[in-house]
């Protein structure tokens, strides 16, 4: 027999409807204002960091934290993915008991994943580290990487956590989003090698620490406010009773999180690989320019990033509650607008990148141009296409996805060796942006075939949109009856 869904308070859904409406300006706004703080705080961070490194050490330091957020994400090992959707679609009506139940389980098993995945890191910045580093690996910087993997995967796990109990303002703050830093951990590295800055030159060693040193003091806070939040009673949101059974053990939540692991390590490596075959591969001068351009291009896709937020905290509840047609609509609608200063920044870059580095970064990246330009095709299909990866990732659809990134990053490697050696960065960059379109366009097509959810861009799925051409049919029509009368 089906349950009714209850609110917090055990009332019948009926009394109280499910608020889709709340739940998305919720989330949204959420989103919309931690990512502006955290635009605010990234573009400071790069702003000063690309001035206070030679250009040779910020590529250095950018590839390194990238190694660092990649064993994050094995670390997490998919269990924030687990935790959103365990919290947002299967809660009793005893929700602070269950809470706690999922969180001390997802507890124990990031615990476990964590320390596993710092030891894998720090015996690959033994092995590997000199190949790119270019000189042997001091222990203090081995223990940098696995103390960073694990608070990279920890904080991982408690931000969408409290995105799924409903504290999402607290998660924006706090939070990682694909491995990139939350707002506090950008003004923190900005103070601390400013401070630095007056005693001698940071070098990308002296970067790295700082940077996990803030990653680790957020790790606390974010945990001690996602200890606050289970400790306290229900704070009425509308939640339903389980729709499907929850792990009690360590074995059976890694056993759900496998996938997801697998399918997000696969993603952040289709799309960070190139940083490591540009250090490989290419000329010492290229990896400067081309770290700079992706930097860059990034700011293409901040809208984004905020819709993917917003999309992750709504689609388990909304699709619990049967409203697949509104959060279509929702997602479409979102797509749409993000596209639309998207493809004004692209017309910007394509007109004055040469300026637009020099803002960003600072005399030295001019080289960077080209390279910019090269990327902003594969980044407007990544906005355009929409909240594609949030919907396959929280509808169980992983394997799905593991098979698109497979394939891509299969291409990237195997194709990106030969690239990135004969023709340096800018062929690696035209492999990048094609792998980058043809990844999203797949996912696009996986979700809407897979649920029946189409997430691109669309005018027609906009309800002021739709209203407007309303209007300016029935304008139309009394014309066209009164001259065929």
């Amino acid at each position: 027999m089906s349950e009714k869904p209850l609110t917090s308070q055990g009332e019948d859904a009926e009394s109280a409807p499910f608020d889709a409406d709340h739940l998305v300006k919720r989330h949204g706004v959420s989103a919309g204002i931690g990512r502006l703080l955290n635009l605010v705080a990234s573009a400071g961070s790069v702003f000063i960091l690309a001035r206070l490194l030679a250009p040779e050490e910020y590529g250095q330091f950018v590839v390194m934290r990238t190694a660092v957020s990649i064993l994050g994400m094995l670390a997490a090992f998919g269990l924030e993915t687990t935790a959103l959707r365990l919290l947002g679609t299967c809660l009793t009506d005893v929700t602070t008991r269950r809470r706690r139940q999922i969180m001390a389980t997802i507890g124990r098993a990031a615990l476990l994943t964590s320390l596993s995945a710092a030891l894998i890191g720090a015996v690959s910045a033994l092995l590997f580290g000199p190949k790119y580093t270019g000189h042997p690996m001091s222990w203090s910087i081995i223990l940098v990487i696995a103390l960073g993997t694990i608070a990279s995967g920890g904080i991982a796990v408690v931000t969408d956590s409290l995105r799924g109990i409903g504290r999402p303002g607290f998660a924006s703050l706090l939070g990682f989003a694909r491995g990139q830093g939350s707002s506090l951990v950008h003004v923190g590295m900005i103070i601390v090698l400013s401070l630095m800055t007056l005693l001698e030159p940071p070098t990308w060693e002296t970067a790295l620490i700082v940077y996990v040193l803030v990653v680790g003091t957020t790790v606390a806070g974010a945990v001690g406010v996602l200890l606050r939040t289970l400790s306290r009673g229900d704070d009425g949101i509308n939640e339903r009773r389980a729709n499907e059974d929850v792990p009690a053990s360590v074995i059976g939540v890694l056993t759900m999180s496998w996938p997801v692991a697998v399918s997000t390590l696969f993603a952040f490596l289709t799309v960070s690989c190139d940083l490591f075959l540009t250090s490989n591969f290419a000329s010492t001068e290229g990896v400067g320019p081309y770290v700079a351009a992706r930097r860059v291009i990034m700011l293409l896709s901040i809208p984004m990033s905020i819709l993917n937020q917003t999309s992750r905290g709504i689609i388990a509840p909304m699709r619990a509650n049967a409203m697949d047609g509104r959060l279509e609509q929702v997602l479409r609608s979102g797509a749409t607008l993000i596209s639309i200063p998207c493809i004004l920044g692209a017309v910007v870059l394509l007109a004055i990148p040469e300026f637009v580095l020099w803002v960003v970064l600072g005399p030295g990246y001019h080289d960077a141009a080209i390279l910019l330009q090269i990327l902003i095709p594969g980044q407007i299909v990544f906005v355009m296409t929409g909240a594609c990866l949030p919907v396959l990732e929280l509808t169980g659809h992983q394997r799905t996805i593991m098979k698109v990134d497979s394939l891509i990053l299969a291409v990237m490697l195997l194709g990106g060796v030969w690239v990135s050696s004969s023709y340096g960065a800018i062929g690696l960059a035209i492999l990048f942006s094609g792998c980058t379109a043809a990844r999203n366009l797949l996912l696009w097509a996986a979700a809407k075939h897979a649920t029946g959810i189409n997430t691109g861009f669309g005018f027609r799925s906009m309800p002021q949109w739709r209203t407007f051409l309303d209007q300016y049919r029935s304008r139309r029509q009394p014309s066209k009856t009164g001259s065929t009368s």
